[in-house]
C-alpha cells in the first residue's frame, strides 16, 4: 500500500519542469560593456581562454574513459572489456574519430558551452555500435510536456534541412557546470570579463600599429604649403610610425616642435592589466 502510494504521489506530482531546461539566465546578447563581441568562438582568440581550453581538454582526454563492473564478491570495480559501450568509449566511437579525439571534443564543448553531445548510433538490436559528436551549436535540448523526458532537437546541417529529434536515449551527454540537466554556458556568464580582455588586445595591437612612439602633435612656427606639409607627413610616419620604429629619436626642422598627449601604456599599468585579465579569466575555468 505505501509503495503503491508512493507511485501515485509521483504521477500527480503538481510542478513542471522547463519546456526548454537549456535556457539562459543571464543576457545573451554578445556586446559586452567593453564595446567587443563576445561569442564562444571571438573568446577563444583571447589567449587565456585558449589556453584554459587547450591545458583541460587533453588533459582530460588522455584520461581512460572505461565501463567498470563489480567484481566477484563486491571487492570493487573492474573493467569490463567485453562491453560493447567499452570499445567505442576506449577505442574508437566511430570510424573517423580516435577515441582521443572524442573525448577531447567534448570536454571542450563541455568547457565552453557547458555540454558535449555526441549521438548513440545503434543497429537493428538497439546496440551501440558508434557515437557521433554533434556540435553544442546545433543541439537544444527540450523536454517533452507530456512524458516529461527530455529529448534533444537538433538543427539540419544544410539551410533549409528540417530539425530532427533524438531521444535521450540516444545521446551522450557530458554536461558541464550548472544545476539542472544542461551545463551553462560559461562564455555567457565571463564575456565581461573576457570582454575586457578583448578590449585590451585591441587596445595593445592599435597602440603598436597605428601609433608613434607616442601619440602627440607637431606644431610649426613657420606655414607649409599644401605640398610641403604632405611630404612631411609622409616622412614623419615612414620614420618614426609603428612598432619597429619604437624608441628612435625624432630631428625636426622647419622650427617644429613635438608636444606628447597620449598616455603612456606603462603609466596606465597596462602590463599589469594584462596579467591581472589572465588570472580573471583563468578563474572561470577553475
Amino acid at each position: 500500500e505505501a509503495f503503491a502510494n508512493g507511485l501515485g504521489g509521483i504521477a500527480n506530482r503538481l510542478s513542471r519542469e522547463q519546456r526548454y531546461p537549456g535556457a539562459s539566465r543571464v543576457r545573451t546578447s554578445s556586446r559586452t560593456a567593453a564595446g567587443v563581441a563576445i561569442t564562444p568562438d571571438t573568446a577563444v582568440t583571447v589567449p587565456a581562454v585558449w589556453a584554459c581550453l587547450r591545458f583541460l581538454s587533453p588533459t582530460v582526454g588522455v584520461l581512460p574513459w572505461r565501463v567498470m563492473r563489480k567484481a566477484a564478491g563486491g571487492g570493487g570495480s573492474i573493467n569490463a572489456p567485453s562491453h560493447p559501450a567499452d570499445w567505442l568509449i576506449y577505442k574508437r566511437p566511430n570510424p573517423e574519430w580516435s577515441s582521443f579525439q572524442f573525448r577531447e571534443a567534448l570536454t571542450h564543448w563541455a568547457l565552453r558551452w557547458g555540454n558535449g553531445y555526441a549521438e548513440i548510433e545503434r543497429d537493428g538490436y538497439g546496440r551501440a555500435i558508434a557515437m557521433w559528436p554533434l556540435h553544442p551549436d546545433r543541439v537544444e535540448v527540450c523536454r517533452d510536456p507530456e512524458t516529461r523526458e527530455l529529448y534533444y532537437e537538433i538543427t539540419g546541417g544544410a539551410a533549409g534541412e528540417p530539425k530532427i529529434e533524438i531521444p535521450y536515449r540516444d545521446m551522450f551527454h557530458v554536461r558541464g557546470f550548472g544545476e539542472g540537466p544542461v551545463g551553462v554556458n560559461v562564455i555567457h556568464y565571463a564575456a565581461e570579463s573576457i570582454g575586457w580582455a578583448k578590449a585590451a588586445q585591441i587596445f595593445g595591437a592599435s597602440f603598436f600599429g597605428n601609433g608613434a612612439n607616442v601619440s602627440g602633435i607637431v606644431t610649426m612656427k613657420k606655414k607649409l604649403t599644401p605640398e610641403g606639409l604632405e611630404r612631411a607627413k609622409e616622412q614623419f610616419a615612414g620614420l618614426y610610425k609603428g612598432v619597429r620604429n619604437a624608441s628612435k629619436t625624432a630631428f625636426l626642422d622647419n622650427d617644429m616642435d613635438w608636444k606628447s598627449v597620449g598616455i603612456d601604456p606603462d603609466k596606465a599599468q597596462f602590463i599589469l592589466t594584462h596579467q591581472h585579465l589572465v588570472e580573471e579569466i583563468c578563474r572561470w575555468f577553475g
